[in-house]
Order: C-alpha cells, then structure tokens, then sequence
C-alpha cells in the first residue's frame, strides 16, 4: 500500500507543474479616448515564461485586421521606485494600445495567446469599444446671458444657480468673480468669442459633462474636483493667473475619467518659479489607478514650471490617469519639465508634441514604474537640459521612444542620481546633441536598452556615458552592450550623417531631400503609420517626426500638427495663436 501511494504522489506533482506552465486568459478591457484605445488583457499560469500575444483589431464591419504594437507582457512580482520596491499592482497582464483611430466609431480588438504548453479559454479573446465622440457635444436647453446689467444674470455663480442640464451660460465681457459649478449638463462660453471675459479668482468644477469655452482666467486658477468627470476646457486662456495652484488643478483622489483639455493657452512667464502654482496643468494626488483616462491636446504653454505636472511623482500610484493622451501640444520656454508623466504610466501616449527651450527636462520619466508609455512623432528643441529624465527608482516600466526629433539637447537619455532604468525602446529617432552631449548618459550596468536605426550628430564625439566614468565612441558602446544587454548589441543600424533639417534656427525641422534620414529607419513599428503632420508614412521609412515626402520646406498648408487651422476658434492677441509655420 506504501508503494502504491508513493507512486501516486510522483505522478501527480508533475502533472501540476506541467498544467502551471500553460497559460490561462483572464479579462480583456479596452479603454477608447478619441484617438487611441488602451488595451489591457489578464493572464494566469506560464510558469515557465514561454508565453507569446498578439494584438489586432478592425472598425466594427470591416474584414481585415491590423497589427497592433507589440504588447509589453508584465510577469515582474515587484516594481521598484525612489522609495523602494512595491507589489506589482498589474503583474500578470499584457498591455499596449492602438493608435490613429477615427472619433466615435466601434473598433474590435482581438488577442490571441500562443503557448507551447498549451493555453485556456477562449483563443484568441475579443471585446469592442467605441472611441470618443463628446468632443462636439450639443447644448441645447435654455441660453442665459451674464453681464454688469441688462442680462439674465449678473455673475456668472447666479447663471449657474438659474441654469438646468443642457443650458448654455453666455458671459459678456468684462471681469467677474470666479465660479462653482457643481451641476451636470451646463456650458459656459464668452457671449463673443473676440472679447472674453476675464474670471479674476479661483474657480471650481464638480460636476459632469460641463464646458468651459473662451473664457480668460486672469486671476485665479480652475479646479476639476475628484468626481468631476467628461468635462471639457477648450479655447480659454490662462495668464499669470495669482492663484494657489497650477492654472488648471486636477484633484486626483477620485475619477476624472474622460477629461478633455484643448486649445488653451497657459502662460506663466510672470509667476515666481519653482512650485506648483507656476505649473501649467497639474495632477494634485496619489491615485492615477482610479482616474480615468483623460486627454489634453493642441494647448499651448508659455513660460511654465512644468507644463503638465504633478505631485508625489516618485510614487507607483501617482501620475496621469491609466490610458491618457498627450498630443499636439506646443511647450516654451518651462523652467523644468516640458512633460512630468511620472509614476504609474500605464498605456500613455505622447506623440505629435513640440517643445521647446526647456531649462532641465523635456520629459521627466523618473520614474515609469509600471508602463509602458509610448512617446513618437515629437519634436524635442531644448538648449537647456535633457531630452529625457530617466531612473530615480530604478525604473522598470517600459518606454517605447519611435520617430522623435531631438535637437540640441545636452544628452538624449539622462539618468536621475545616477539611478537605473529598464526596458526602454528607441528606434529611428534624430538625435542631435549639443556640445559634449551623449545619447546616453551615467548609464549603470543594469539599464536595459533596444535601440537602432537611429540618426546622431555628436559634435563632442563621444556616443554614451557609462557609470558617471568613461565616454565611448558608439562602436565601444556596441561593445559594451553585447556583453551587458539583455538584449545584446545595440546601435549595428545607428549612424552619423547628414540630417538635413529645412530651417533649423528658425525652428522648422522638416527634411530636405539632402537628408540621410530619408529611408533610413529599417524597421517596421506596428500602429504607426503617420508623422507628426498626419502625413502617412511609407517604407522605407524615414528617420524623425517629420516624414519627407511631406516636407515641402514649411508646414503643409492649412495643417498645424495635423489639425485643421480653421479649429483653432481662439481670436485674442496672444501671438500663440497666430503660427504659420505649424512650430512656433
């Protein structure tokens, strides 16, 4: 009986361990902005790693399916920061997102699993989303005026005191106390887009479904309340506005989901730097895991601290809400940071941005402990700083960096404190450094880094700085990344030449037929398939933001990044507004 027992028990301890090494499909959730959806599905089981996803999807109808960017499989049990390591919250998923989809239309999202061992459940797996539509939402309920006399409403607290879901609150201009709004369902407009009425204090939003549109905050800065969500601020300017926070404060310890901030105009050139009252846009807490996705497009930022920020940043949960969209913004002149998207990270998309002359960081990434974040299509014009902010953790979240313009930045990739990063991505990038600059620098002997095919000018001759000691020449540094990657040699495809920018002191860097970055960049990048000016790109691809069969020595007619000029509603005098070259 002993034996028969003992022979029982060495057949079952192996048949576990070999079911544990199949994988097994969990949940699919998709999360749709305008433009992009995020894509997170679960797993359990793959003991042994093997495992392999990819990602599809098609417009509800259509009959073939596109290859989306490789997702990042997250099998890490901890995930390590300034303060030290923290239980993976999202172990055991597959993440990445599709980009360039059209508003409010069904997209279908497939992931099929392949394992050698064998995979559970339904293979591949499907849901669908919808992407945004409420960025042309409709007011239709009763219009009210705002006014010294002679109007419904003297302030615009009493407008909104009067007002019902679907109303429409119209200022004239002139200066006025801030405002509350904790109803649903109401927009506040200028009576005349020309003359926008000045909001001289602080204001707040707590309500759902609202619209702030030309209006100017002189005064005081405009809080989103936890909870306040789906609203929209577009077309309003905010100048040097006194208050106690960023000029538009997002109180992050609850849901912001579905936020849309566009086409404002935030310059801070006259507050004293260094806080967070000089910052442009700002999330005010600890909690991106229940924020939502938001999105901020086409603003610009003058003189800022950061331009978007945030507090406690270092921290695994902090940051901009899960599946949040940054793009076709114009950064001048931050005193910091251009971009601070710090902390949790998960499924971020920076594309079609341009900045310029920040003082330290174009982006502080220090660090990104979840991920990923994909960053493409970016024209980075910094003489002060870093292109980018890398490690305070080590970092381990991944960072997909495709397709950027790097001008004149001190080093492309810096590493805060002499920290380590992990699992970061670049490829077909220019990268022009300024002085003694490096691609890479202070990279410690675990960073982990894929890259190639990129385009470097290197006036100080030197290609990466390693551990705060030694600069290496880019075939020293492919050395050294053959014996210390992960992912072995790095660079074979990367080279020197001319990059051919049309106008690079006056800020236009587009390609002229001269450039070697026409048709250089040898990989194919699943779900990008446009640059920085919406112009599709075809293979060979070239080297940069700007693809040169678009390039005719300015921005293409009536197209600032890619967006109509004729959207662009706002008629002040801030100069901002009247670019005709799409850079400035």
């Amino acid at each position: 009986m002993k034996i028969k027992l003992f022979i029982i028990a060495l057949l079952f301890i192996p048949v576990a361990s070999f079911a544990a090494d199949s994988v097994t499909i969990g949940t699919l959730t998709l999360t749709p902005t305008f433009e992009n959806v995020g894509v997170v599905c679960e797993y359990s089981d793959d003991d042994n790693s093997n495992m392999t996803a990819v990602v599809e999807y098609q417009a509800d109808g259509a009959g073939s399916w596109t290859t989306a960017h490789t997702p990042y499989i997250d099998r890490r049990s901890v995930v390590e920061h300034s303060g030290g390591t923290t239980a993976n919250p999202r172990q055991y998923e597959i993440r990445t997102a599709v980009f360039e989809l059209s508003r409010n239309t069904t997209y279908n999202v497939r992931v099929t699993f392949t394992d050698t061992d064998g995979v559970s459940g339904t293979n591949p797996t499907s849901e669908s989303a919808t992407t945004w539509s409420h960025d042309q939402r409709t007011y239709n309920g009763t219009t009210r005026t705002v006014c010294s006399s002679g109007c419904d409403d003297t302030s615009i607290n009493d407008g909104i005191s009067a007002a019902s879901t679907n109303d429409i609150i119209q200022v004239k201009t002139g200066s006025y106390s801030g405002f509350t709004l904790s109803k649903s369902g109401i927009k506040i407009e200028a009576f005349d887009d020309n003359n926008m009425p000045s909001i001289t204090s602080n204001s707040s939003i707590s309500g759902d479904n609202n619209e702030i549109d030309h209006l100017n905050f002189t005064g005081g800065d405009l809080t989103l309340s936890s909870g306040a969500t789906y609203n929209v601020i577009r077309y309003s300017t905010f100048d040097d506005n006194g208050g106690d926070y960023a000029a538009i404060d997002l109180q992050t310890s609850g849901s912001i989901d579905g936020t849309l901030i566009e086409y404002n105009h935030i310059d801070m050139s006259g507050e004293s730097q260094g806080s967070e009252a000089s910052t442009g846009i700002y999330f005010n807490g600890v909690n991106a895991s229940s924020l939502g996705a938001t999105v901020f497009r086409y603003n610009t930022f003058d003189g800022c601290w950061d331009a978007i920020g945030g507090s406690q940043n270092i921290q695994v949960n902090a940051g901009p809400g899960d599946n949040s969209d940054f793009y076709g913004n114009t950064i001048n002149d931050a005193d910091d940071d251009g971009f601070e998207i710090e902390g949790r990270v998960i499924n971020i998309k920076v594309y079609n941005n341009i900045i310029n002359d920040t003082s330290n960081d174009d982006m502080g990434l220090a660090p990104v402990s979840v991920g990923p974040i994909f960053i493409f299509n970016n024209v980075f014009n910094s003489t002060g700083g870093y292109s980018y902010k890398l490690g305070n953790g080590p970092s381990t979240g991944p960072i997909y960096t495709y397709y950027n313009t790097f001008r004149d930045a001190v080093n492309i990739m810096s590493l805060a404190g002499g920290s380590s990063t992990d699992n970061i991505t670049a490829y077909c990038n220019i990268m022009d450094k300024a002085g003694t600059g490096q691609y890479v620098y202070d990279r410690v002997g675990d960073t982990t880094i894929q890259s190639d095919y990129n385009l470097y000018y290197l006036p100080g001759g030197s290609y990466a700085k390693l551990d705060s000691t030694s600069t290496v020449s880019i075939s020293q540094w492919r050395d050294y990344t053959n014996s210390n990657n992960d992912y072995g040699e790095q660079d074979t495809n990367t080279f020197t030449g001319t990059i051919g920018w049309t106008d690079e002191s006056g800020g236009n860097f587009t390609l002229q037929s001269n450039s070697e970055a026409i048709g250089a960049c040898g990989v194919t990048i699943n779900g990008i398939t446009k640059d920085i000016t919406g112009g599709t790109r075809s293979a060979p691809y070239d080297i940069g933001a700007y693809e040169y069969e678009y390039d005719t020595g300015e921005a293409p007619a009536n197209s600032i990044q890619g967006v109509s000029i004729s959207e662009l509603k706002v008629t002040d005098n801030l100069t901002a507004w009247n670019r005709t070259d799409g850079l400035r």
